[in-house]
């Protein structure tokens, strides 16, 4: 049985729901995909990663998602009120209908409290198949206490994209 993996996107009108299927298990995720971070300097590598980009007339958004086999997973989330969603550096914030948002999930994480981070986007593709490339970083508050500090997050992965 492929293990299937859930997580939740928000977006300025609405939270969708993202699911993918993991296929393999080697030390980069299928496809060639590369995502990795370091947390509080232990490195990372997901399994599992991919993207998927919402493009509308209303907003435009995007999740990038990495798990490793253990579990732990990064969701990175953009959202722009304006489209089109374009390369560029991105911080999280408050969910604006007027300026692009960053927002940055993390195993275990605190969702009542806000995490602060940067997402750079290098490289987006238009078509499901392109690629979305990029580095991260940041501070992500845990349901234990505490926080995760999330460094040197890099991200090379295959676009999916839909047009509602």
């Amino acid at each position: 049985m492929v293990p299937q993996h859930r997580c939740n996107f928000r977006t300025s009108n609405e939270v969708r729901p993202i699911t993918w299927t993991q296929q393999t298990t080697r030390s980069r995720a299928a496809s060639g995909d590369i995502f990795t971070w370091k947390e509080s300097g232990a490195p990372h590598t997901a399994t599992v990663a991919g993207a998927t980009r919402v493009k509308s007339s209303p907003a435009e958004s995007m999740a990038i998602v990495g798990a490793d086999a253990a579990g732990i997973a990064v969701t990175l989330g953009l959202t722009t009120p304006v489209p089109p969603l374009a390369p560029g550096s991105f911080t999280c914030g408050a969910v604006s209908n007027t300026q692009p948002t960053a927002s940055m999930s993390y195993t275990n994480n605190d969702g009542s409290q806000m995490p602060t981070c940067t997402i750079v986007l290098s490289i987006l593709g238009d078509t499901t198949g392109l690629r979305a490339t990029g580095t991260f970083s940041g501070t992500v508050p845990l349901k234990s206490g505490g926080s995760a500090m999330i460094t040197e997050g890099v991200f090379d992965v295959t676009l999916t994209v839909n047009n509602p």
